[in-house]
């Protein structure tokens, strides 16, 4: 008879997404970063950094129970932050990259790789066009990063003490 393990599912992961030599579009990297450097290592918190194919996604779908996507969004405000919950219609959130990731998780679902599917939330990070390369934020995205931080360490204590 051969055994069969069942994965453990963290309660939360939180996923960074841009590229980081593109300016403001890595500000979700930028929070990832900030995160680990916060909150350490934690145990059952999963901290990701997507910088290519956000279809990548179909691999970790079984990792956690509950997904925050970290991303940099086209915006009127550069700074100013957005929360885009699971409900959010395919191709809701102005995307740099070849796909939103509010489209891959509704693609995702559709396909049924896992029961029950996921809660996912986009915290966005609203950034002008990326018109340079560079691995620096401009200061109103910055500081955004430094709120972002803040807002998904509360979220992270929160979850722990759940657990």
């Amino acid at each position: 008879m051969i055994a069969k393990h069942r994965m453990v599912k963290a309660p939360l992961a939180i996923i960074g997404i841009g590229n980081p030599i593109a300016g403001d579009d890595g500000a979700g990297i930028k929070v990832v970063r900030s995160l680990k450097k916060v909150c350490g290592d934690l145990r059952g918190i999963i901290f990701h950094e997507l910088t290519g194919d956000l279809l990548e996604m179909a691999d970790r779908i079984d990792e956690a129970h509950s997904f925050i996507f970290c991303d940099a969004l086209r915006g009127d405000i550069p700074g100013e932050i957005l929360t885009i919950r699971d409900s959010a219609p395919h191709s809701f959130s102005a995307s740099f990259h070849q796909n939103d990731i509010a489209s891959v998780m509704h693609t995702l679902k559709a396909l049924n790789l896992t029961a029950p599917f996921p809660k996912w939330e986009i915290l966005g990070i609203c950034i002008a066009a990326p018109a340079y390369f560079s691995k620096r934020l401009t200061p109103p995205v910055s500081r955004a990063v430094i709120k972002c931080t803040g807002l998904l360490t509360g979220r992270i204590t929160s979850v722990m003490h759940r657990s």
